[in-house]
């Protein structure tokens, strides 16, 4: 799998060439692209590859980014084409080169009210255009809204959301879909996310852009999001004229808050009433060190010549012109030009004397051009020759007494003067070999492409091309391994001098991260909190009386920095422990109370008669002893109130129905019958009136008749 680095100069599709990294995020990497059909600059974010796993990824990111290109607002990135590439999926939009509103203010730079009036009226513009066709965005937020160069403001990723949440990519089913610090109330607990979501977390973005601050910021993820579901938003008074409108846009009930139409409106007139706003000051983009570009000749090094005599001259063959230099906009020698002396010589030697990086302007990355000013040796004739000595008559003085013939005085001087050409000749044959020398170029070097080799592998490399280490610098980088060249300087391939210095820039790796506080959060909580800082888990589990059930206890760490991918230990509550039933017959009832509400466990107590257990024992209860059961469980116990015993009444002169019917008033009947039955008068009882017996027993009569 490559490295997003490596990635750069692919080309997508037979169109798309990435240049450069301009951005990355949790869903993919963002390239600057040349499409070279239509010959423009796009943006092309390319997702990550493990989502075209997903059965219903790839349909589903197809049909959101032909819905998304249909979507043609001014305030709307526009979407151009989608595609795949090998396993990983991507979308092709204009390319906005004044960063992200999460740029401006990582950069602490802050909306004054006016710039956010304008700034929150083109956003409310772009949702009520995209709402009104019936699209969601579902994830605003400040690295979703792009700046042109000119400071205006743009929504992207239109649908991105909704695609990645099919794959479960960002989060597990019945999650947040978007991003849980701008997420509104009913997100959070897993509602489908609608219009009113989009203004809830559009308003949520307002304020930090004025404030710097994301609103109900706290500890954790969970308490963050949990804070906003209490009640509607205070917006702080720094909003000032902003207020009222946010106010209204983020209500906790979704029914109350305003559209996408109305904050359109709100923020219009605003804006009217409001100063001339400043023009916000947009970062612009600047290639990174992915981009390789041409070397560029800073300067010519010309022979040790008379510079006063010299002056630029056009290619022999041609007519004269004034070279044209290096050009500031791509930074090479237009024209090579050789260099004239005042006898119409031309002499050539421009020499690369440093190689640097050029302008990055309509440059592809490894589009190398090794046109250095060329050398050329046909005219490298002595600067001096014999034609360039004076050969008139020379005469020597004459010496007084001397007489020599005409003949001898002739020979003599002929003899000097050839001796004094060869001098000249000799000398003149040195200095053109001398100038030679000087002006033959030096051999060069090719240096190696070192990227992504260890550095012992880089300098080893670097040794055999002739070519020496220069200096070595760390940085972290997410994509290449720790060890490993990220960058060279000057870039591969550009040609050097024997022992020139190549500097590398080596990769420690990603960058440790923070690791968050995750201890009160719910595990699906801190599994998207840990994975959103590029951290693992691993869980454990044990009973806690204090913190709920699915709930983390603890974590270890608990704070520092870790490297990616790191695993942090979670334990996860599994709520209180279950209860042992105690066995409460026989027990007093005070007693059942205090055994019970000291585990944990409710007592509900009642009332019954035996005959067997004693007056304020407990008979029974609901849940057998030894069960386990959890801590709050009710268990209900019956306290014996003795046997059940009643007062016989007196039945003396009563007839034998009355008897009957006040015996059985007190839960007695009528036993044996003594004398005649019928119309008769009760005249003696047993047992005798007042007398105690349990209840349901029987009382004998004796009768007479009336």
């Amino acid at each position: 799998m490559k490295s997003p680095n490596e990635k750069i100069g692919s080309v997508l599709s037979d169109r798309f060439v990435l240049i450069d990294i301009v951005g990355a995020g949790g869903s993919g990497v963002v390239y600057l692209a040349r499409d070279m059909t239509l010959g423009r600059k796009v943006a092309i974010k390319l997702l990550h590859e493990g989502l075209s796993n997903y059965a219903t990824f790839a349909r589903q990111f197809h049909a959101e980014a032909k819905a998304a290109a249909s979507l043609n607002h001014p305030s709307i990135v526009r979407v151009f084409d989608s595609g795949q590439n090998d396993s990983s999926p991507y979308l092709v939009f204009e390319f906005l080169s004044g960063g992200t509103l999460r740029a401006l203010l990582d950069r602490d730079i802050t909306l004054d009210h006016s710039q956010a009036s304008v700034v929150a009226h083109d956003i409310a513009a772009a949702l009520a255009y995209a709402h009104q066709k019936g699209y969601v965005h579902r994830d605003i937020k400040p690295s979703n809204l792009l700046f042109d160069e000119d400071g205006r403001i743009r929504v992207a990723d239109f649908g991105i959301a909704r695609a990645l949440a099919a794959a479960a990519w960002t989060e597990p089913v019945g999650a947040v879909v978007g991003t849980a610090r701008y997420a509104a109330p009913e997100q959070i607990f897993g509602e489908s996310s609608n219009r009113a979501s989009d203004i809830y977390s559009f308003a949520l973005v307002v304020a930090e852009s004025v404030t710097g601050v994301p609103p109900f910021l706290a500890d954790t993820t969970y308490a963050s999001a949990m804070a906003r579901t209490h009640g509607d938003f205070e917006v702080p008074e720094s909003l000032g004229p902003l207020r009222p409108i946010l106010r209204e846009m983020s209500r906790l009930d979704p029914s109350k808050r305003m559209t996408a139409s109305e904050a359109e409106e709100a923020f219009g007139e605003l804006s009217r009433l409001l100063p001339r706003h400043a023009k916000v000051a947009v970062s612009h983009y600047v290639a990174s060190n992915s981009v390789l570009d041409p070397p560029t000749v800073i300067a010519p090094l010309i022979s040790d010549i008379d510079l006063k005599s010299i002056e630029v001259a056009a290619p022999i063959g041609q007519d004269m012109a004034a070279s044209k230099g290096i050009d500031e906009a791509t930074g090479q020698i237009e024209q090579a030009s050789p260099v004239k002396v005042d006898d119409d010589r031309t002499i050539h030697g421009f020499e690369v004397v440093e190689v640097v990086a050029g302008n990055r302007s309509n440059r592809l990355p490894y589009d190398q051009d090794d046109s250095f000013v060329p050398y050329d040796h046909a005219h490298e004739e002595p600067l001096l020759d014999k034609e360039a000595v004076d050969e008139g008559e020379i005469f020597e003085p004459s010496i007084d007494g001397d007489v020599e013939g005409a003949e001898g005085k002739e020979s003599r001087r002929g003899r000097l003067i050839g001796i004094l050409v060869a001098l000249l000749l000799v000398a003149g044959g040195a200095g053109a070999y001398a100038l030679t020398l000087v002006n033959r170029p030096p051999t060069l070097y090719g240096a190696p492409n070192v990227v992504s080799l260890t550095l012992a592998q880089a300098k080893s490399s670097i040794s055999r091309s002739q070519l020496s280490m220069g200096s070595v610098s760390y940085r972290s980088d997410p994509s290449i391994p720790s060890g490993s060249v990220i960058s060279e300087r000057p870039f591969p391939g550009a040609k050097l001098k024997q022992h020139s210095q190549i500097s590398l820039v080596v990769s420690t790796g990603p960058a440790p991260v923070n690791v968050p506080n995750v201890v009160g959060a719910s595990l699906e909580g801190a599994d998207y909190t840990l994975v959103t800082a590029g951290l693992s888990s691993n869980v454990s589990t044990q009973y806690s009386e204090t913190v709920p059930n699915g709930f983390v206890i603890s974590q270890t760490p608990s704070s520092g920095t870790l490297k990616i991918g790191s695993v942090v230990t979670i334990v996860e509550s599994k709520g209180p422990q279950p209860r042992t039933v105690p066995n409460l017959i026989g027990d007093s009832q005070s007693a059942a109370d205090s055994a019970l509400s000291g585990i944990g466990l409710v007592a509900s107590s009642s009332t019954a008669y035996s005959d067997t257990v004693a007056s304020g024992q407990v008979i029974s209860q609901s849940v057998a002893a030894g069960n386990m059961v959890a801590r709050g469980t009710t268990v209900t116990f019956v306290v014996s109130l003795g046997p059940h015993l009643v007062v016989v009444p007196d039945l003396t002169t009563a007839s034998l129905n009355q008897a009957k019917t006040t015996l059985a008033g007190v839960g007695l009947t009528i036993g044996n019958i003594y004398g005649p039955n019928g119309n008769v008068i009760v005249i003696f009882q047993n047992p005798a009136a007042g007398t105690s017996v349990k209840f349901g027993s029987s009382v004998d009569v004796y009768t007479i008749a009336k």
